[in-house]
């Protein structure tokens, strides 16, 4: 965790350094509170930026981003796809640490109080369910 944490304060100072950042979210209510407290911290920070809420951020809209090189979207509803999330953000973090463009990683989360559901079947879920309309994998990757 100590390169993960050395690696965000990384980027974190580079984005003091950015001329403008591009902020892009989707239209619900998650979506939308994320971007304002990106786009909150942007303004405090002094550092311009243009806000976009999709309707869906897919596929399409990700790897159609100009300057992307890593996108993967991943799940932590069990041990194995926890360690491919750890996975991840590192290879997302390495792709901004050299530079190579923007990287994200999409995470799906069970949320077993909204879904009302038990822990365990809101796991099950990511995989019966959600992985069927946003499936697991690497979905854009330049060379690192």
């Amino acid at each position: 965790m100590k390169r993960l944490d050395k690696a965000a304060e990384a980027i974190a100072r580079s984005i003091l350094h950015c001329d403008s950042m591009r902020v892009i979210s989707h239209n619900d209510a998650d979506g939308i509170t994320s971007a304002g407290l990106i786009c909150s911290a942007l303004l405090r920070a002094g550092i311009p930026f243009q806000a976009t809420l999709c309707n869906r951020l897919d596929e399409s809209v990700l790897a159609g981003l100009e300057g992307t090189s890593y996108i993967e979207r991943v799940a932590v509803n069990s041990p194995a796809n926890i360690r491919k999330t750890r996975q991840a953000i590192a290879k997302g973090f390495q792709h901004q640490l050299k530079k190579t463009g923007f990287s994200m990683v999409e995470i799906l989360s069970p949320c077993p109080t909204n879904w009302k559901m038990a822990a365990a079947e809101s796991c099950r879920w990511i995989d019966e369910v959600m992985t069927r309309q946003y499936p697991l994998g690497v979905i854009k990757e330049t060379k690192c």
